[in-house]
């Protein structure tokens, strides 16, 4: 070892010692396979090393040559294939954890969810055996729910995607894809988009192959998004809308797209029509009183009546209330909004955000003496812009209350 990285771990040293320990026992373990041969134990200790450093490839190629016989090992195994998503592998493993212990839950869970987009009715037969687990129970009820009423294998893509597990969603959406369903193929090249890979041929395929197709261009709206095109994410909401223009989906992505580029006015329309289409469905609703939360204070004062209206709908999220009370203020309705500023801190006593708008509303109420003391216990906490207020009031003293 170098005398400078041996400097470098003097001087950041609980930094160094897990790297310099991990690289001593990769080089021990050679150092003894050299010796001795390679054993199925030293090969299990050197996976464990590579896995540590995030070198998957390496650790399965370790663990493969260790012949994993137990559970345990197996299922570590089949982790780091899902990681790969080498999901052949994964779902060879993890039949071979059922035969070795028939009640394991965790691989009939994980089994039913890799196989359920070519098989569904032998994924709903683990997915039951899984459930004599209790650790698994709402996703499977759920899972279940999917594969008994209108099954396919987009509809299970979408909960992947909506559990945020993009990986096992474009193995779903790839099922469906692979016989020529364009919509499935867009959703491949979101998915993979949103794991930083490359999804520009999928897309292009599900472009040439349904150029009249809503829901094509409604995904293709949301890739054009993942990959910072927020332009031309306008404009393929609006083709999904010209084949679909009541669909409240396509005009709410559209206010999002709208917002994400500065057009607040066309956004909150957009917005509106679809709290209209969808009957006022909740979700959208919430869509509607989030977006006056983050950009009412954006809007001319004659929308207060129509953001005031959308306030039943807010959710318990502190910033969007405490949002929505700027909003409110920005728009000459300085008392209701600092009722929902309140709002916002009964629901977290300590959010910046609701203390700041809360000093901001009292300052311009009149009420300095009542703004100074939330300024300063912001200040302490560093924030620059409390402190930046704090000296621009002539009321401030050089002791804090």
């Amino acid at each position: 070892m170098s005398r400078l990285f041996n400097f470098l771990c003097l001087a950041g040293m609980i930094l160094c010692i897990p790297v310099f320990a991990s690289q001593q026992i990769l080089y021990d373990s050679q150092v003894a396979a050299i010796q001795y041969g390679w054993s199925a134990d030293l090969h299990w200790q050197v996976g464990e090393q590579l896995a540590r450093r995030d070198d998957w490839r390496g650790a399965v190629a370790h663990w493969e040559s260790a012949n994993p016989q137990t559970p345990d090992q197996l299922a570590r195994l089949v982790d780091a294939y899902m990681i790969l998503q080498r999901w052949d592998d994964a779902i060879t493993r993890l039949r071979q954890i059922i035969t070795l212990q028939p009640d394991h839950a965790w691989a009939h869970y994980h089994l039913a969810l890799l196989i359920a987009p070519s098989n569904p009715l032998e994924a709903e037969q683990h997915l039951m055996l899984a459930q004599r687990s209790d650790t698994y129970t709402d996703d499977i009820t759920t899972l279940l729910d999917l594969l008994h009423h209108n099954f396919s294998p987009v509809r299970l893509g979408l909960w992947f995607s909506q559990q945020e597990r993009w990986d096992l969603a474009e193995h779903a959406f790839y099922h469906a894809a692979l016989i020529g369903d364009p919509v499935a193929a867009a959703y491949v090249a979101l998915a993979r988009e949103q794991q930083n890979k490359n999804g520009a041929d999928w897309m292009t395929y599900a472009l040439d192959h349904a150029p009249q197709n809503a829901q094509v261009y409604y995904v293709y709206g949301l890739y054009l998004r993942q990959i910072g095109d927020l332009d031309e994410s306008v404009s393929a909401f609006i083709t999904a809308l010209t084949f679909d223009p009541f669909n409240p989906a396509y005009n709410a992505e559209l206010g999002v797209a709208y917002q994400r580029v500065g057009a607040y006015f066309n956004a909150e329309n957009m917005f509106r029509l679809a709290v209209q289409y969808s009957d006022n469905d909740p979700l959208f609703a919430e869509m509607l009183a989030a977006f006056y939360a983050q950009e009412g204070y954006r809007l001319t004062p004659d929308r207060l009546e129509r953001l005031q209206q959308s306030r039943a709908n807010l959710p318990p999220d502190p910033t969007l209330r405490a949002g929505f009370g700027w909003a409110l203020h920005q728009l000459g309705d300085s008392a209701g909004g600092l009722i929902e500023v309140e709002a916002a801190l009964a629901l977290e006593p300590d959010n910046e955000q609701a203390l700041y708008y809360k000093a901001q509303i009292l300052i311009d109420m009149g009420n300095i003496p009542a703004a100074i003391p939330i300024l300063q216990r912001l200040a302490a906490q560093g924030s620059t812009w409390a402190q930046d207020t704090l000296t621009r009031l002539p009321e401030v003293t050089d002791e804090p209350e």
